[in-house]
This record gives C-alpha cells, sequence and structure tokens, in this order.
C-alpha cells in the first residue's frame, strides 16, 4: 500500500450468521439444536457454551454486501474497514430469540464446558462509521429475521434434507 503499487483495503469481519452458517458456530448450533427437537426429538436439552459474553451479531448477507460495496468503491486506499453491525447484545439474547421463535415448550439451556473457548473475548462492538462514509452500507436484515432464517434453514435441511 505503502508505495502505492499495490491498491487494496483490509477488513475486519465481526460476528454473522445466517441461513447455511454451519453448527460449529455458536447461534447456528443452538438453531440446529432446536431444530432436531421441532423435528421430533424428545430432548429438551439446549446444550450451550458462553452465554453471558457480548457480540454485535450481524445478517452474512450483510457482510457480504459491505464486501461488494467496499469492492465497488474508490476505497482501495490501504485503509481498514470494520464490516459489523450497531447492536450489541449478550449471547444469551442470540439463544433465547431462538428459542421464542421455535415455540418449543419447556427447553433449558445447559452450558457445556466443551462449548466454551479456552480464551473469549467478554465484549466485541466494532464502529463501522469508515465503512458507511465510503459507500453508504448499513444493515438491511434485523437480527431477528436473520435468526428466524438459521433456524428455518435447519428446521428445512433435517426434515426435508436434499440428495
Amino acid at each position: 500500500f505503502t508505495n502505492h503499487k499495490l491498491h487494496g483495503f483490509i477488513t475486519r469481519a465481526f460476528s454473522h450468521t445466517g441461513p447455511r452458517r454451519g453448527k460449529t458456530f455458536s447461534i447456528s448450533c443452538d438453531a440446529y439444536q432446536l431444530a432436531l427437537m421441532m423435528a421430533g426429538s424428545p430432548e429438551r436439552i439446549l446444550h450451550v457454551g458462553n452465554l453471558k459474553t457480548v457480540r454485535v451479531v450481524m445478517d452474512v448477507r450483510d457482510t457480504a454486501r459491505a464486501y461488494y460495496l467496499l469492492m465497488q468503491s474508490e476505497g482501495s486506499d490501504g485503509n481498514v474497514y470494520n464490516v459489523c453491525g450497531s447492536v450489541p447484545h449478550q449471547m444469551e439474547h442470540y439463544t433465547d430469540t431462538l428459542i421464542e421463535l421455535s415455540r418449543l415448550q419447556g427447553v433449558e439451556k445447559r452450558v457445556d464446558p466443551e462449548l466454551f473457548r479456552p480464551i473469549d473475548i467478554q465484549c466485541q462492538i466494532g464502529d463501522c462509521a469508515p465503512l458507511v462514509e465510503l459507500t453508504g452500507w448499513k444493515e438491511r436484515f434485523s437480527i431477528k429475521t436473520t435468526i428466524s432464517d438459521l433456524l428455518k434453514y435447519w428446521a428445512n435441511k433435517l426434515v426435508c434434507p436434499k440428495i
């Protein structure tokens, strides 16, 4: 960047989720377990990790659009752009929203030490003002829509798997 022979920018993607997100990621793991219950599993224990950390989670579709807008912009100046949402919540908020959307009764959240990270950031919030200023980007999907779409994805995949 310094010698002006390389045009580009650096991005830092913060937490994001959405349909097709792998079940190894926290919110998607919760959605997967709830979808199993919705598909008929009698299990009503949701195995969770640390629900007390704070994250700003946004829709992966908004994340992809931010990258697209950056690539279309004149932002190839070597600057760093945070790709992040703006409303922080404890992880428990996302889990509770999934449980509410599942309409399942009697779901017990049980902390599983295997789902805890050895080192975890307690609060992760970014500033995306430079991204917004350069591209006009803003989130289009509410987190509730994102979580609903994620739960529907897992429910459809488990009930009607595509071959």
